[in-house]
C-alpha cells in the first residue's frame, strides 16, 4: 500500500504539478521580457524626447540673434527649424498615447466588412500627398469579429507607410493589399509595394523601437512599426517582414473569428 501511494503520488507530480511549474516559468520568462522591453522603452524614449527639445532650445539663440540683426531671412530659417523639431516632439507624444492606448484597450470586438474596410482606407491613402497608386483586391465574405479602433490603426498604419516612403523615382509607385481567406480559422492579407524598403542591415528588426530608416524623407516618430507589431499581437496574429528587390512586402496573418 505505501508503495501503491508512493507511484501514486509521483503520478499527481508529474501530471499535475509539472504543467504548473511550466506555466510558472513561462510567465516568469514572459514578465522578465516585458521587463527588459519597458526598460529599453524608457531609455529610448527619453533620448528621442529630449534631442528635439535640446535641439530647439539651441536654435533659440540663432533665432534672438536673427531678430536682434533684423535678418529675415535667418529668423525664418530659424522658426522652421524649431518647427520642424516641435513636430517631431508632437509625433513620438501621439504614438505613445496610441501605444499606450492600444495596450489598455477594453473596447469590444465587432463585426468588420474587410472589402469596406479596405476601401475606406485605400480611398484616405489615396488622397496623401505622394502621388502613389494604392489599391487592394479581397476575397473575404464574412465580416471578421475584432476590435475595430486595434484594426483600423495597423492597416492605416501600414498604408500610409507604403505611401511615405514611396520611390519618387519610379515611373509607377504602388501599394497593394490583398486579403484572403486560407483557412476557417485564419485570415491573410499581403501588403505590397516597390517603394524605398529597408537598408539590408535591418531587416532582422524592423519592428523595433524608435528605429529611423529614411529620416531625410520623413520625420517619423520610429515606433511606427513597433506600433504595427503591437496592434497584431493585440489581436491574436502574427505579421513578417519580407525584403523584395524592388521594395517591401508585409504578411500579416489574423485568427478569423465570425461570431461575438
Amino acid at each position: 500500500f505505501f508503495l501503491a501511494g508512493l507511484f501514486l503520488l509521483v503520478i499527481e507530480i508529474l501530471f499535475i504539478f509539472r504543467p504548473m511549474i511550466g506555466l510558472i516559468d513561462r510567465t516568469v520568462d514572459n514578465l522578465q521580457r516585458s521587463n527588459a522591453e519597458l526598460t529599453e522603452f524608457a531609455y529610448r524614449l527619453s533620448h528621442d524626447m529630449r534631442a528635439p527639445i535640446v535641439s530647439a532650445i539651441g536654435l533659440m539663440s540663432a533665432l534672438r540673434h536673427g531678430i536682434a540683426q533684423h535678418d529675415t531671412e535667418k529668423t525664418e530659417t530659424s522658426l522652421s527649424f524649431i518647427e520642424k523639431e516641435l513636430a517631431r516632439l508632437k509625433k513620438v507624444i501621439e504614438d505613445v498615447v496610441t501605444l499606450t492606448r492600444n495596450k489598455q484597450s477594453e473596447s469590444p470586438a465587432e463585426a468588420i466588412d474587410i472589402a469596406q474596410l479596405l476601401d475606406e482606407l485605400t480611398h484616405k491613402a489615396n488622397r496623401m500627398d505622394n502621388a502613389v497608386r494604392v489599391t487592394y483586391e479581397t476575397d473575404v465574405k464574412r465580416p471578421l469579429i475584432a476590435q475595430y479602433d486595434v484594426v483600423y490603426t495597423l492597416f492605416d498604419n501600414l498604408l500610409s507607410n507604403g505611401v511615405k516612403y514611396a520611390d519618387k523615382q519610379k515611373d509607377s509607385p504602388f501599394v497593394h493589399t490583398k486579403a484572403e481567406q486560407i483557412s476557417a480559422t485564419k485570415m491573410r492579407f499581403t501588403i505590397e509595394d516597390n517603394g524605398l524598403g529597408f537598408p539590408e542591415k535591418y531587416h532582422h528588426n524592423v519592428f523595433s523601437m524608435f528605429k529611423r530608416y529614411h529620416p531625410r524623407v520623413s520625420h517619423g516618430s520610429g515606433l511606427g512599426l513597433y506600433l504595427i507589431q503591437q496592434n497584431v499581437r493585440l489581436l491574436g496574429g502574427t505579421i513578417r517582414f519580407e525584403p523584395l528587390a524592388d521594395g517591401s512586402r508585409f504578411v500579416l496573418t489574423l485568427p478569423a473569428r465570425y461570431e461575438v
